[in-house]
């Protein structure tokens, strides 16, 4: 025993019997509790021990051949889940104005419908942005609310009745609004580190391509199938493309989901999504910190009891491990002041107030919006009114030019982004809205479909890209990405939204359609001129060259 205990270890060499005896004895105990001498080089922790590569069960790189191809099997797996969501983001879409039109309503009352569902929005867009930055369940929640937005419609087909419409229609709206959020907040998700391939730049204007190509997809089947069966088949497709959501997300492996990532990075007090990993890194120091003290055997009399030994390591344990979570739940929630508001609350509209780039970012989306929103709806209507085409080819025709030019304009956006910036972009969509409105006004006939909804597709489609990158470039560290996307992308749109669809309704009732266009065309001016006014203080913060996003 004497021999064995007093031999040299060699420098890789890690001795297990001294952290896991296998039959306690006296004379095992005397030995492992006596004092630990301290030599000149102190033998490697557990966690720098250089191994040998047969040692090696298996490559644990995140970067090895098998998560790459999950990884690419994740980015097409979103890329097919954003064809798809396009359509329940939207619901029906301006089809709904048609449909409830054929039913006798009013324009006033048409637009109150999207007024009322709109609010609805602006409540809610707020605490979901925080909750998709809070949750790892985002494949669940894009389940859920694909659910909703299917039954909704369905419920629809049911009856027009006021009451039972505007329900349906608030619902729907709260659960299509969420899933543009959701979307990018996946690909902030899944995106690489690899600037020049799959940034989040790229993939986004990617993923956007396609939710506007399911959009134009959808709405040709829509035309075609409405103009053949009525616009009840309108209701069907909309419930076939939520179930084929539902089914696509869960093709997207939970694994590859960075949520820390996901929500801009930033302080990552419960990153559960990364739970198992960060538990194998705390693992692993806990190892690291035993190994330090591993050291050849001394014979000498025994000073410590195994009581106290047992003490030492749990010691050590409590301090490395579980005052590094713990305590960040702790303080997270248990010692929250009272007074300060909830995150979902108002603490979210308190961004705005706090940070004066995205303030004036926020009003020119309100503006934008508030001009733009009705335009499709009201020129849809009016050449129905007219007699220039039938409600659901006429309708959908509309939808398939325009979204067919976001499609385009979605992958122009990303690489005019890389070269010019986003603000340049979104100058060009604040720019080409009066045009249309006033093409729109003038131009009450069926061809005027073309450049009406070209333009719309310029305007919408560089926005569609261009607002969620700048967001994520103004709020890169901060870890309220898709909170800051839900104020601002969401609850600014959603009122500029909601006001247009009442104020254009109403209008077109009392002055006809063409009033109502051109009153919609001022509001972007305002928009314009924002943006080029404080463009000093803008462009500084969102055209950051690629390596810093």
């Amino acid at each position: 025993m004497d021999a064995k205990d007093n031999q040299t270890y060699p420098r890789n060499a890690i001795s297990l019997e001294s952290l896991h005896p296998a039959e306690p004895s006296p004379e095992v105990d005397s030995k492992k509790d006596s004092p630990v001498t301290s030599s000149v080089s102190a033998p490697p922790t557990i966690v720098d021990v250089p191994v040998d590569d047969a040692d090696t069960p298996g490559d644990a790189d995140p970067t090895s051949e098998a998560d790459a191809k999950l990884k690419r099997w994740a980015r097409w797996a979103l890329f097919v889940m954003a064809f798809f969501m396009g359509d329940v983001s939207d619901g029906l879409g301006p089809f709904l104005g048609v449909y409830l039109q054929e039913h006798g309503w009013a324009p006033g009352l048409r637009g109150s419908v999207q007024t009322v569902s709109g609010v609805a929005t602006i409540l809610a867009t707020g605490p979901i942005g925080a909750l998709i930055d809070a949750t790892k369940y985002k494949r669940m929640m894009v389940a859920v609310c694909a659910l909703l937005v299917g039954v909704s419609q369905g419920l629809n087909l049911l009856s027009t009745h006021p009451a039972l419409v505007f329900l349906t229609q608030i619902v729907s709206a709260v659960a299509g609004t969420s899933m543009v959020p959701l979307l990018v907040a996946l690909t902030l998700g899944i995106c690489s580190d690899d600037k020049s391939k799959h940034s989040f730049r790229t993939l986004n204007g990617r993923n956007q391509a396609a939710n506007h190509a399911g959009n134009m997809v959808s709405a040709g089947l829509a035309g075609l199938l409405g103009s053949r069966f009525g616009l009840t088949a309108v209701f069907y497709l909309v419930m076939a493309f939520c179930a084929a959501t539902i089914g696509v997300v869960f093709l997207l492996p939970e694994r590859t989901i960075d949520h820390r990532a996901a929500r801009g990075g930033g302080p990552s007090p419960d990153d559960t999504g990364n739970r198992e990993d960060m538990q194998e890194r705390g693992r692993a120091e806990v190892d690291g910190e035993i190994g330090k003290d591993i050291s050849p055997p001394v014979e000498s009399p025994m000073t410590t009891s195994s009581k106290g030994k047992k003490e030492k390591f749990t010691n050590k344990f409590t301090n490395k491990f579980t005052n590094k979570f713990t305590n960040k739940f702790t303080k997270r929630f248990k010692n929250r002041d009272p007074s300060k508001p909830s995150r979902s609350g108002f603490r979210g509209a308190s961004i705005l107030l706090k940070n004066k780039p995205l303030g004036v970012v926020a009003i020119t989306i309100f503006l934008f919006h508030l001009g733009n929103a009705a335009i499709l709806f009201l020129y849809g209507q009016a050449l129905v009114a007219t007699g220039q085409g039938d409600p659901a080819g006429t309708t959908g025709l509309t939808v398939i030019i325009a979204q067919g030019t976001m499609i385009i304009m979605s992958f122009l956006t990303a690489w005019l982004a890389g070269r010019s910036g986003y603000w340049f972009a979104i100058l060009i969509s604040y720019a080409v809205l009066p045009i249309r409105a006033a093409v729109a006004g003038r131009v009450i006939k069926s061809w005027g479909v073309w450049p009406v909804q070209i333009l719309d597709g310029v305007g919408a489609g560089i926005q569609g890209v261009a607002i969620p990158g700048l967001l994520a470039v103004m709020m890169a560290g901060t870890g309220r990405v898709n909170l800051a996307f839900g104020v601002v992308g969401g609850i600014t749109r959603q009122t500029g939204a909601s006001i247009s669809h009442s104020l254009g309704g109403w209008i077109a009732q009392e002055r006809g359609y063409s009033f109502a266009l051109y009153i919609l065309g001022i509001f972007p001016l305002f928009s314009l001129a924002i943006w080029v006014g404080f463009v000093k203080m803008l462009r500084p913060l969102i055209d950051k060259k690629p390596e810093e996003e």
